[in-house]
Order: C-alpha cells, then structure tokens, then sequence
C-alpha cells in the first residue's frame, strides 16, 4: 500500500476532510488531495505533523500496509461516535496545561455519575 493509500485511510478512519487533515499538516487542502491522488508525496516535515498529531509513527505513513495494521486493531477495540471524534481532534489541539483541565473536568463529572452508571467497562 502506497502513501497516497495510507493518508486517504488514516483521513477517513478519523473522518476528516481533505481541509482538516491539511490543517494538521500544515499545507493546503489541495495538498492533501494531491497525495491521495499519488501525483506527490508529502514532505518529510508535514509527515512528521501527521504522526505527531495521531500518535503514530512516520512509518504508519510511509510504509506498506502502515495504516492498515492499525486500523485492524482499532476495529477490534472500539469505535468512536462523530461527537467523540470531534473531541478527540479538539482535544489534541490544546496545550498540556488545558488537557489536564479536561482530564480533572471529566474526573470530577465521572465521580458525580459513577454511582447511578452500571456495566462501566474499562476502555
């Protein structure tokens, strides 16, 4: 599986427009359309933004199958609603600072519900 391949899989596994992900990598939507296309590869740099921003490694992006490999094992793991995605990505964007906000946030509204919550499984 070629680049162009693993960057239109890793798009749709996220559900991001071709705008999105070009924001993450810091070039234009154009861009992004271009790679999936194969007419052009992305710089080194902007695949380091894409890896960086999702958590993964360059060769997820550069190598054979990269993306794919990872796709299986979300899909046998869990699936996210389009309302969880966005607060992923919007989650990824603030500083470390804001994401422990959130994580104390979401600490504290978990331990007012955990009571009246039932089956909570552990993710």
């Amino acid at each position: 599986m070629s680049i162009s391949k693993n960057i239109k899989l890793l798009r749709e596994k996220y559900r991001l427009s071709q705008k999105e992900l070009a924001a993450i990598a810091g070039v234009s939507d154009k861009a992004v359309s271009t790679w999936e296309r194969g007419l052009k590869e992305p710089r080194m740099g902007a695949i380091q933004k894409i890896a960086d921003h999702f958590g993964i490694k360059k060769s997820n992006l550069i190598e054979d199958g990269g993306i794919q490999s990872i796709t299986l094992a979300s899909k046998a793991s869990i699936e996210f609603t389009p309302d969880e995605v966005e607060i992923i990505k919007k989650y990824r964007r603030l500083t470390p600072e804001g994401k422990k906000t959130v994580l104390t946030i979401l600490d504290l509204q978990y331990a007012a519900v955990a009571p009246k919550v039932k089956n909570d499984k552990a993710i």
